[in-house]
């Protein structure tokens, strides 16, 4: 029986937290929302006559964004635009375009400005007025040396605050730490809490959390005055219309959407902005422990009131809401790091509905003035898709590393996936796309279910590459490959964003294609078998693939339409392949050794094994001969490490893919993959 080794201590900053793509995706959807929300806004101030054009194209202003209503329109496509241009135009570009813009000049301006008004609501006056003699800079100074810090920042004080606390503000190259004077009255009383706030804050300067933070927050502000306020005064105007006298039932859903997306907008950017606070304050106090602050200066018992579970549900609601984390989250997170390194479910869920959305909104942009392409489409997507996959892939490759540096089962990736396939489908719910102003949901709302299914897979396949990656990496740091593979699931998913433009939203919302007419169409592109010439079994087979092809054309012909494709056809092959052709590292590999603490060995993970036919059977084939092949000889460093037979010969990987290749091997019943749940001493590297 093998002897529980405990559990090593990791250093958080073995590969990047996230937390500033988290950032940056909020400050786009805010920028790419300020032009899409504003366009309505704008045409409402416009002379526009775009119910004529309706009615003479045959469209019910009523069901104006049904199937039928856009089979009208596009059957005479260039008399409805030339209505369209003439009586009801669009606004000029520059009032949209420039609209971000805007609010980008406004936030820099903001951003400059709101150090100096912090510091004088806060009627701080500086350092040297409490500190004739020097005596506390001296202490700060040395104090700040031991957080790595060149030179002591800014400091001032808040001599009116009796809080035993201080607070940072400003950017990063100019940071301003302001001292409550409750703190500095401790100093003596309690040295070891004076230099445990002031670690956690000047932890917070050399994480670099200033300028991204309070840049979310001018931004934030500045929408909420330009964009967000005429917007409501907007959509109140809509309500009033709709309830005095052009209101129609079929109109609710509009107004609902309308009327509800600012206040969701609001919801999720608090959400997602809180929930990153409260991420680097852990990462603050981690790192403040990590320099010598007193793990005991946490243990601070907060009073929880007395009630139902009604009262725990909103209390817990609540605390989604606020910035800093609980104090029993804060010392457990001390204690075992393991919060910092998982992918968690609000985190997957905000950032697939503010990737939908800000996908949404930066096409509002193109079709607003008829500018859809298929280049343009895939471009559009390569934004949003960039930023989910910054923020997933990071957190799924953390969760990944973890398991194996400390020999925790290996995630899936298929729960996280599962929640950001929600965000995503939830996203297109809110803003109504790919829905009829007359409908709460699509016409085929099962399609729906495809969004969720392509969150899974894109989740579960940035795992399994994370975790080939992480076998085979050879290199002092696993950045280098996370970065290949954050490119690669941006191609990947900006293809599925692009497809979903094209077809997907358009199946979702009832469109439909003519059976016989693609039947025709694929025996013209393949004319043989199935068609006039063909006769007895031939032409049944025939017949059988010709019309599985027509069924499925629609729906695969986006994929092969979009420019990128092929790229991330490439990218899903090419990067598990590189880290199997890489082979299995000899012995711990450095990245493994560097982000443990004394350069250790690495319990033996609890990771399952993958199944033969789920992986070597498909797509991925090869990519399991290295994920499933047994270990090779450890390093001599390593000497409590069984030795174990390397399988990674020629001969031995020839043999896998022809048994792989066999039929009947893929039929066979394998039994569940087991692995224990301990760790016992004496396991191999790297992880089976």
């Amino acid at each position: 029986m093998g002897v529980m080794a405990p559990r090593p201590r990791i250093d958080e900053r073995a590969m990047g937290a996230g937390t500033t793509v988290r950032f940056a995706l909020l400050v786009v959807l805010l920028l790419a929302a300020g032009g899409a929300m504003m366009l309505p806004v704008v045409k409402s101030l416009q002379r526009r006559d775009a119910l004529g054009c309706t009615l003479a194209a045959g469209i019910d202003p009523d069901r104006g964004g049904d199937m039928a209503s856009v089979i009208n329109a596009l059957s005479q496509a260039v008399a409805y635009r030339g209505c369209m241009a003439e009586y009801a135009p669009p606004p000029a570009q520059w009032l949209i375009y420039g609209w971000p813009v805007l609010l980008s000049v406004a936030a820099a301006l903001l951003f400059v400005l709101l150090p100096v008004w912090k510091a004088r609501s806060r009627r701080a006056v500086p350092l040297e007025s409490v500190d004739p003699d020097g005596e506390i800079r001296a202490l700060l100074t040395g104090i700040a040396a031991t957080a790595g810090l060149a030179r002591l920042p800014r400091v001032v004080v808040d001599r009116a605050s009796v809080a035993t606390g201080a607070v940072v503000f400003g950017r990063n190259r100019r940071p301003t730490v302001c001292l409550f004077g409750g703190l500095l009255a401790c100093r003596r009383s309690d040295p070891e809490r004076f230099r445990a706030v002031l670690l956690h804050e000047f932890a917070h300067i050399t994480n670099r959390d200033i300028t991204v933070t309070y840049g979310t927050v001018v931004v934030w502000r500045v929408f909420l005055a330009l964009v967000l306020l005429p917007y409501l005064v907007w959509s109140t105007r809509q309500v009033h219309g709709f309830l005095t006298w052009w209101g129609e039932p079929t109109d609710l859903p509009s107004v609902t959407r309308n009327l509800l997306l600012p206040a969701l907008t609001v919801a999720l950017v608090s959400l997602a902005r809180s929930d990153v606070l409260r991420s680097r304050e852990v990462y603050a106090d981690v790192a403040a422990v990590r320099w010598g602050a007193d793990p005991h200066k946490w243990d601070v018992v907060s009073r929880t009131p007395a009630g139902g579970r009604l009262r725990s549900t909103l209390r817990s609601l609540r605390e989604l809401w606020g910035t800093h984390p609980r104090w029993e989250e804060r010392r457990g997170a001390l204690a075992d790091p393991a919060p910092l390194f998982g992918a968690h479910a609000l985190p997957m869920f905000l950032t697939g509905a503010a990737a939908t959305m800000v996908n949404i909104h930066l096409l509002t942009y193109l079709s607003a003035y008829n500018e859809y392409s298929l280049w343009r489409v895939q471009l559009v997507s390569l934004a949003p898709a960039a930023l989910v996959a910054g923020v997933i892939g990071t957190a799924l490759w953390r969760s990944v590393a973890y398991a194996v540096l400390t020999g925790d089962r290996i995630p899936s990736g298929a729960r996280a996936g599962l929640w950001l396939g929600a965000g995503l489908g939830a996203g297109g719910l809110f803003t109504g796309y790919g829905i009829s102003g007359a409908q709460w949901l699509p016409q085929r709302p099962a399609v729906l279910l495809l969004v969720v299914c392509a969150g899974i897979a894109f989740a579960w396949w940035v795992t399994q590459c994370a975790r080939l990656w992480a076998g085979a990496w050879r290199g002092r740091s696993l950045r280098p490959p996370l970065l290949i593979g954050l490119v690669s699931a941006t191609l990947v998913l900006s293809a599925w964003f692009a497809w979903w433009t094209m077809d997907g939203a358009s199946w979702a919302a009832g469109a439909s294609y003519n059976t016989s007419g693609m039947r025709q169409g694929v025996l013209n592109a393949f004319p043989g078998a199935g068609g006039a010439v063909a006769s007895g079994q031939a032409a049944t087979n025939g017949s059988t693939v010709v019309a599985a092809l027509a069924a499925a054309w629609p729906i695969l012909g986006g994929f092969v339409a979009s420019p990128l494709i092929p790229a991330a056809i490439a990218a899903l092959w090419v990067v598990p392949l590189a880290a199997w052709a890489l082979g299995a590292t000899p012995g711990s590999p450095r990245w493994v050794t560097n982000a443990l603490p004394g350069g250790g060995c690495p319990p033996a993970t609890t990771g399952s094994r993958p199944r033969p036919c789920a992986w070597l059977c498909g797509p991925g084939r090869w990519a399991v001969v290295h994920a499933g092949s047994p270990s090779p000889l450890p390093k001599p460093s390593c000497p409590d490490r069984l030795p174990v037979r390397s399988a990674r010969s020629a001969s031995t990987r020839r043999t896998i893919w022809r048994r792989c290749s066999s039929p009947w091997w893929c039929r066979q019943e394998w039994p569940p993959p087991w692995r224990p749940r301990g760790r016992a001493a004496g396991a191999g590297w790297p992880p089976p």
